[in-house]
């Protein structure tokens, strides 16, 4: 599986260090007149403790913040609002497999949805209300 380009300098986000895991299909309204219906490409980077989040500069026409979070901070940061559509729904159930297979150390291998197009515009996609 390729992984997509990173317009990231290399001394950032080194791209052999992120884990390509899956492509995401979701719709989301963001008016009565626009909304988005994209495909997102989910790529992992694990940083090593005590990294400050101001090493990542995404670009900022596509990022609007990072943050580095522990795994049972997750839930909190979810239902504070603020995150964007595609997030709320990947952090329902897709990352906590994720995260705990990037905690033993299986994440190449121990995640059924590597590689696939994880599809989240079926009918019970609360987005789509």
């Amino acid at each position: 599986m390729q992984t997509p380009p990173i317009p990231t300098p290399v001394f950032q986000c080194p791209v052999e260090e992120m884990t390509f895991l899956c492509r995401i299909l979701y719709f989301a309204p963001c008016s009565s007149r626009w909304g988005e219906h994209e495909m997102d490409y989910i790529l992992f980077l694990r940083m090593p403790p005590g990294t400050s989040a101001s090493v990542v500069r995404p670009n900022p026409n596509e990022v609007s913040d990072v943050r580095f979070l522990r795994r049972g901070e997750l839930a909190d940061f979810v239902a504070a609002g603020g995150v964007t559509p595609w997030f709320r729904l990947v952090s329902g159930e897709l990352l906590p497999r994720w995260w705990e297979a990037m905690e033993q150390g299986r994440l190449e291998e121990g995640v059924p949805d590597r590689g696939r197009i994880v599809d989240f515009t079926g009918a019970d996609n609360e987005n789509k209300k």
